[in-house]
């Protein structure tokens, strides 16, 4: 499982996970997704950063809907946490699915 082009996806829905704001945290984040064995695609987002929150384009994660859980989780773990999305808009959580 690795990086994919967005067509691999198909019609499958996509959740945005991750923003990396910099080469390093692009390649950590590729690095442990493949590892993780989740298969992602990437496309240029746009975020805001700083105090004067100047807005900057970055690397989007995407991942299918129903892996985006075991995504976050496996990024947070590695402590990718500041540029990790915690739910689309329109995303279950876990819990929320469970019932």
């Amino acid at each position: 499982m690795a990086r994919r082009d967005p067509d691999a996806f198909a019609e499958a829905t996509l959740a945005l996970v991750f923003i990396a704001g910099s080469t390093r945290e692009a390649q950590s984040a590729e690095t442990q997704l493949t590892t993780g064995g989740i298969d992602y695609c990437l496309q240029s987002e746009a975020f805001m950063q700083g105090l004067l929150s100047s807005t900057r384009t970055g690397v989007g994660f995407y991942v299918l809907q129903t892996h985006a859980s075991v995504a976050r989780r496996v990024l947070e773990k590695t402590n990718l946490r500041s540029g990790l999305i915690e739910l689309d808009p329109g995303e279950e959580s876990e819990d929320d699915a469970a019932r």
